[in-house]
């Protein structure tokens, strides 16, 4: 679960792991928004994840990202979404088996992404690139 703001309204992200309903790690993980006025998180929307394990609120200069680690026994994508208001857009894929993380962080004024894989027991570390 991580939250972030864009505009002064905070959003909430949930990664679900597992469906109970259908019994299938081929889930959605979900969007909600702080309503201020009701002084509660509303449903916005959901988007597709599989096994998600760990999301994780990032900015870069204005812009706001969602990265979220979906694992897995095969390979499969872990993404960094672009945030567009309450739309995430699909900014780039990591394929890697059985993610755990997939966390921004900061050295000297630049930014990396760290892939934590916990089938592999790896972490691969990824420079920011701007385009």
């Amino acid at each position: 679960m991580t939250s972030y703001s864009v505009e002064n309204l905070t959003y909430l992200v949930v990664s679900n792991h597992y469906s109970w309903t259908s019994k299938s790690h081929n889930t959605t993980s979900d969007v909600y928004i702080w309503d201020s006025l009701l002084r509660k998180f509303e449903f916005v929307r959901s988007f597709p994840t599989i096994a998600a394990t760990h999301s994780d609120a990032f900015k870069i200069g204005n812009q706001q990202y969602l990265s979220m680690a979906n694992h897995g026994s095969s390979a499969m994508s872990s993404v960094i979404y672009r945030v567009e208001g309450p739309e995430l857009i699909v900014h780039q894929e990591f394929l890697a088996r059985g993610a755990s993380q997939l966390k921004a962080f900061y050295h000297r004024n630049q930014t990396y992404m760290a892939l934590c894989t916990g089938i592999s027991d790896s972490t691969s570390i990824y420079r920011w690139q701007t385009s």
